[in-house]
């Protein structure tokens, strides 16, 4: 999985040099505005909720929850609208019209509430993180032979933004959760499949046997090979795992998918670890119904001795300023805008080493060209800011493409 990413060799992991600022205020809980490099040049941008008063009663550090986001409109500030959320009310997926229009927002409010410190981080493309398009980019011969890929640099913001909250002092290391919706949840379980630090996970509305993603951002070359999304969701066994399905490609998820999950975690002796719900009467969705279960869920094995059921209660939205972003920054040298792109890092392994790897990663299915691109080059690689040694890699010369934060076009609110 590591190759397919492009995630091997490992790329440099420097110490987390956050900007937390803008609170907001909303009495039983706060919103922060953050953003962070992953690389240099490279930030992720996104919203940091905290229960109010720093750590638990107790004095001790709270959980964390990772909650990245799906392939919603605007990412994290997501608005449904009126028509919409009067239609989802209607038919009892939601309670309230300010959970119904913002869905993502009431996930991050009520596990505040809850007690958990709570980061919603952007996609590549979305709300803040604009600077490199969503669908477009890593998609030529070059980029693909040299397993450059979308997915490979989102899950790597996954990795840096776990990094992050396991820099807030009001955060519990050994309680990192992870849940996120449709793309989100592919996100989720890529991340809880390669990184040993979240302990609890629910990936909503995405594991099944049917399907296995429908953007750029959810696949790559060499990742499934006679595989499917079940078998990247055993990956985080015998850890505490919770899923819920809808009416679309996880429909099945309780009888193709669950069965499968159980029987890996039973070779633990922890089959009771996994668990999933369908609830065929509603749409792709992360609705107050299925947020309702994950709460449950977490609530159980983090330990945050909560009486259930746990009931969402209504929440006074953050509504984003209807321009802003991270704006791209214009070439000095060619005087147009360029998409965001990463550089820097130590020398990494020789060309040898990495076409060994790589070849056993694909299963031998062919090898990588000939490019001095690959021969001491920085381990990041595949997205080396240092001068390219050959024309396919022209596009990443040195000093271009940083989605530096610039003034009051960010963030959004």
């Amino acid at each position: 999985m590591r190759v397919a990413t492009g995630l091997w060799p490992a790329w440099p992991r420097g110490p987390i040099k956050s900007v937390i600022y803008g609170k907001v205020d909303r009495g039983d809980y706060t919103v922060e505005k953050v953003y962070f490099a992953s690389l240099p040049g490279h930030y992720v941008t996104g919203s940091l909720y905290r229960p109010k008063g720093g750590r638990s009663p107790a004095g001790t550090r709270r959980p964390g929850i990772l909650c990245p986001h799906g392939h919603w409109p605007n990412g994290r500030f997501y608005d449904a609208g009126a028509a919409k959320a009067a239609a989802q009310m209607k038919k009892g997926a939601e309670k309230f019209e300010a959970g119904a229009r913002f869905p993502l927002q009431a996930r991050m409010v009520q596990l505040a509430r809850m007690g958990c410190v709570v980061f919603h981080y952007d996609m590549v493309g979305y709300a803040d993180s604009g600077a490199l398009p969503h669908r477009s980019g890593f998609g030529d011969v070059p980029a693909v032979l040299r397993l450059q890929n979308l997915m490979g640099l989102q899950t790597f913001n996954s990795f840096r933004a776990v990094d992050f909250l396991e820099s807030l002092p009001d955060v519990d290391g050994k309680r990192i959760a992870v849940t996120g919706a449709s793309g989100g949840g592919t996100q989720t379980f890529m991340l809880c499949a390669l990184d040993q630090r979240p302990r609890v996970a629910f990936p909503a509305v995405m594991v099944s046997t049917d399907m296995q993603g429908g953007c750029v951002c959810e696949n790559c070359c060499f990742l499934r090979p006679g595989i499917n999304n079940i078998t990247i969701a055993a990956l985080f066994a015998p850890r505490p795992m919770a899923l819920s399905g809808a009416d679309d490609w996880t429909i099945n998820i309780e009888t193709r998918g669950l069965p499968e999950l159980k029987t890996i975690y039973g070779l633990f002796g922890k089959s009771e670890l996994v668990h999933a719900k369908c609830y065929p009467q509603f749409g792709h969705n992360y609705n107050q119904v299925s947020r309702e279960m994950m709460y449950a869920w977490m609530n159980q094995y983090l330990k945050l001795g909560l009486v259930d059921p746990i009931r969402e209660r209504d929440f006074e939205p953050i509504v984003p300023a209807p321009t802003g972003g991270l704006r791209r920054r214009t070439s000095a040298a060619e005087g147009r805008d360029v998409p965001g792109t990463i550089s820097g890092g130590a020398v990494g392994p020789g060309r040898a080493t990495v076409r060994s790897v790589v070849d056993r990663g694909t299963q031998g299915g062919g090898s990588l060209p000939s490019c001095g691109w690959f021969g001491g080059e920085s381990a990041v690689g595949r997205f080396s800011g240092g001068k390219p040694r050959c024309e396919a890699h022209r596009q990443w010369g040195p000093g271009r493409g940083r989605n530096v934060p610039d003034g009051d076009d960010f963030p959004r609110w």
